[in-house]
């Protein structure tokens, strides 16, 4: 099995949940685990490359999207955000949109999504197509209680879910047209 590090060409698109066991910063992680099962395919276990096309990865701080960028065409990006909105909303931006580096991104991350993205540039890594997926955890970092952090809440849920069938369906369109 090819390494997706080292593998060159091997990987059209690849969306990168980011996130944590966390709370709501799962959200990133929740959005690539439930692509994945649309399509198992295109899960990536233990880094070996998918059948081209689209891959999935999650990682849990936005550095770590530097090691799956090797010949990737397109990069999506899914990941929570701390917004003003309601809980669930979900965001789309193409990078280099102001809107990626002045958005709070959930989490204890060293290095924010922004940053990580303009290494990734500046090193020559990034592919010339990014997509960042934001979902909205409310107006304040929203982390749930103990008692319930293996659900979201019920607005975020329904967020998720939707982001999942957006995703999927540009995913889907960008694979018939590419």
């Amino acid at each position: 099995m090819a390494d997706s590090r080292t593998s060159t060409g091997s990987c059209r698109v690849r969306l990168i949940g980011v996130g944590s066991p966390h709370g709501d910063d799962r959200a990133g992680w929740s959005v690539a685990e439930r692509l994945a099962e649309l399509d198992p395919q295109k899960k990536e276990e233990a880094l070996p490359m998918g059948r081209g096309g689209v891959s999935i990865v999650s990682v849990a701080t936005p550095i770590d999207l530097l090691e799956y960028l090797d010949g990737v065409e397109q990069l999506q990006v899914c990941d929570a955000f701390v917004g003003d909105g309601p809980a669930g909303r979900l965001y789309r931006w193409l990078w280099p949109e102001a809107a990626i580096e002045q958005t709070r991104f959930v989490g204890s991350h060293d290095i924010s999504l922004a940053a990580a993205l303009q290494l990734a540039e500046s090193l020559g890594l990034l592919p010339a197509q990014v997509v960042v997926w934001g979902i909205d955890v409310g107006p304040s970092p929203c982390c749930v209680p103990p008692a319930s952090a293996d659900r979201f809440s019920t607005t975020l849920e329904t967020g998720i879910r939707a982001a999942v069938q957006q995703i999927a369906a540009e995913l889907s369109q960008w694979a018939r047209h590419a």
